[in-house]
């Protein structure tokens, strides 16, 4: 594990630095009811603080002149309660995260996790990644905007798009890889 520039720079404070920013209802293990359990926090911080490592390397930030009228999005598959789709909507707030999970009380608990932290750029599909397209999924939340944690504006054009799947396996990891 290399941290990404931006990790480090989070984490020049101590390892628990960059996870002293992230809003609480983001940050794994603590004391929510839908929360990691304590014993599985820190290897899910490291899983996280990958994938949001390889998120901004490869989605434009505003600061590196990505705010333009195309958005970029960032779809999680397999999303569950949110944990890394979440983190990277709240790193880049200048992208749409699309979470996109077959079981509609894990979205629930992640539209309310992404509402507590003030989140208007994430967007919850209830979908199985193993029998829709992406096409599919950017259309529910271009045409309805139904899927929206709360305010989140996602018509228009959608610039690029990086789809991460955390914990997808077996038939879900080819839905999402093909999506």
């Amino acid at each position: 594990y290399a941290a990404h520039p931006f990790v480090r720079r989070m984490q020049r404070g101590g390892p628990d630095a960059l996870w002293a920013h992230v809003p609480a209802e983001l940050r794994p293990g603590g004391s929510r009811s839908d929360s990691v359990p304590a014993v599985r926090a820190l290897r899910k911080r490291a899983q996280l603080e990958n994938v949001l490592a390889a998120a901004i390397a490869l989605l434009p930030s505003a600061a590196s002149g990505g705010a333009t009228a195309a958005r970029s999005v960032c779809v999680d598959f397999c999303s569950g309660t949110g944990h890394a789709g979440l983190l990277v909507a709240w790193a880049l707030p200048h992208t749409n995260v699309v979470l996109v999970d077959c079981n509609t009380h894990a979205l629930a608990i992640a539209a309310r996790r992404a509402k507590a932290a003030g989140l208007t750029n994430v967007f919850c599909v209830n979908a199985d990644v193993k029998r829709t397209t992406m096409a599919d999924i950017l259309a529910e939340i271009d045409d309805t905007g139904d899927g929206s944690s709360g305010e989140g504006e996602a018509r228009g054009s959608f610039g690029q798009c990086l789809g991460i799947a955390l914990h997808a396996c077996g038939a879900a990891t080819d839905g999402a890889q093909r999506c």
